[in-house]
């Protein structure tokens, strides 16, 4: 049987996205950090959130979920724990450092082709900024 190109055994699902990479997204991960440009600002947590796109490597979706086994897929609660570390622990005058830190993190300690990272400051000191401000690196 076929679906969409797709052949179908009763057993497993052969998925096969050709060129392009399959994500796992992670949205919404929050910490309190020690940031700003200022001495005054940095002396005061911050809040932040993080939402992380992990790229798998080709062929690494089918088989974590042909194995069901988070040996072969990306462990994403160790990029949240990763994240939130990088986070919490230090101080930082940019979004950019804490961005960049956490991307090289990622990539040396996960099994990921690419990372997309969106980090903000969600209540940054700009009097008339109402949501946040942030870097996607």
């Amino acid at each position: 049987m076929r679906v969409s190109g797709k052949r179908l055994t009763q057993r497993w699902i052969v998925h096969d996205n050709g060129s392009m990479l399959d994500h796992l997204t992670v949205q919404a991960i929050e910490f309190a950090s020690h940031i700003g440009v200022t001495d005054d600002e940095r002396r005061i947590p911050q809040p932040m959130r993080v939402d992380v796109e992990l790229g798998y490597q080709k062929g690494a979706v089918a088989l974590g979920a042909m194995r069901d086994d988070i040996a072969k897929a990306i462990d994403y609660s160790r990029a949240v724990e990763r994240i939130i570390q990088i986070g919490t622990h230090g101080e930082y005058r940019l979004v950019e450092r804490m961005a960049e830190r956490m991307v090289q993190a990622l990539f040396t300690e996960l099994a990921v082709a690419d990372v997309t990272l969106w980090v903000r400051k969600l209540k940054p000191p700009i009097r008339d900024v109402h949501d946040s401000v942030g870097i996607r690196i």
